[in-house]
């Protein structure tokens, strides 16, 4: 049977908020702003997980209760933050990115378990993606800073186990003169995309300019730069990428990846899709066959709303040019008349 997998844009709120009854209602947190949200399980129960703008990570009850505060950034933010259970305790620990170039992981207590910086110094490139991706069942953090490099980690002591640079599969291309900086990228996003009860792929966002490009969507094989398909400039419009979720919303097995575009006057969406061949890792260690391939027919339902969009543009800057020509007419026949150049019959 084959499984399928689609990216969808989507713009996706962190504002912090809890629906009960219909409503809508708000959580003091009592002075931290708030710039990301989590949901950590523990057992059948939920805690909302945020972070500050100074690196404090905070948990609260669905009441609005604040559970515990801990401050992993003294003063540098959490660029992200991922919940994800580690150890099978079903309880899920805490990762934050953190600007100060380590990865803290956090148990839902709000301890440190562990932290890691991909070297020692003082001046260190800001931490800025995360996430738990799983492979034969063992579970690896995946982080990303703006060295251009992406580190696995081994998720319950937090060392490192294999560095991956951009260099080796990126397909960025950025600069026409000075062609160096090509082929090179931050992950702006790391997600995981569930393959199987023991197994996930991973999806990652980069970016040479988060700020300006809207980059490449890569899907790969964890533990390897093996590309199994990837999706170049994502957005048509000039934007870039604001969030990136994976979700299966109606839990039909089919996993979507909402991403939503920071454009300043105006949103973009649409839909990407992905086809997964059955036993794609048997396939993808035997052969170089591609083994997850990007769907023509998507491509073209993506980019529907944007050519429609373009259309209607087209149709009104046609049509103010269309009067434009007929005033400029009549305008130049009054004067050819005036002048005796142009007599009416």
């Amino acid at each position: 049977m084959r499984k399928k997998s689609f990216i969808t844009a989507l713009l996706v709120s962190v504002m912090p908020a809890l629906v009960s009854a219909g409503n809508i209602s708000s959580i003091d947190t009592k002075g931290n702003i708030v710039m990301k949200v989590r949901i950590a399980k523990r057992g059948n129960d939920n805690i909302i997980i945020g972070s500050d703008y100074n690196g404090v990570v905070l948990a609260t009850d669905y009441k609005g209760n604040i559970m515990w505060r801990t401050d992993v950034g003294h003063g540098s933010m959490n660029h992200d933050l991922w919940c994800a259970d580690i150890d099978s305790d079903v309880k899920q620990e805490i990762f934050a990115a953190n600007a100060s170039g380590r990865v803290v992981c956090l148990d839902l207590k709000g301890n440190i378990k562990w932290t890691f910086t991909p070297y020692d110094g003082v001046h260190r490139t800001p931490m800025y993606s995360v996430c738990v991706v799983k492979k034969e069942n063992k579970p690896y953090v995946v982080c990303g800073d703006f060295s251009t490099d992406c580190y696995y980690l081994d998720a319950v002591t937090g060392k490192l186990v294999q560095k991956l640079s951009s260099r080796d599969y990126s397909k960025a291309k950025v600069f026409k003169i000075d062609k160096k900086f090509n082929s090179l990228h931050i992950a702006n996003f790391l997600r995981p995309i569930p393959l199987d009860g023991e197994n996930d792929l991973l999806l990652l966002h980069g970016s040479n300019n988060h700020m300006q490009s809207s980059g490449e969507f890569y899907v790969m094989e964890p533990l390897t730069d093996n590309v199994l398909s990837y999706v170049a400039k994502p957005l048509k419009q000039k934007g870039t990428v604001g969030d990136v979720r994976v979700a299966d919303p109606d839990g039909d097995g089919t996993y979507e990846v909402l991403f939503g575009s920071s454009v300043l006057n105006g949103n973009e969406f649409g839909r990407i899709e992905f086809s997964f061949y059955p036993d794609f890792l048997e396939l993808a260690q035997s052969s170089d066959y591609s083994v997850i391939e990007s769907q023509s027919v998507t491509q073209e339902v993506y980019y529907r709303h944007q050519l429609l969009h373009i259309r209607e543009i087209e149709s009104d800057k046609i049509r103010k040019l269309r009067q434009l020509a007929v005033l400029l007419l009549v305008s130049v026949s009054y004067l050819l008349y005036l002048f005796g150049l142009l007599p009416f019959p």
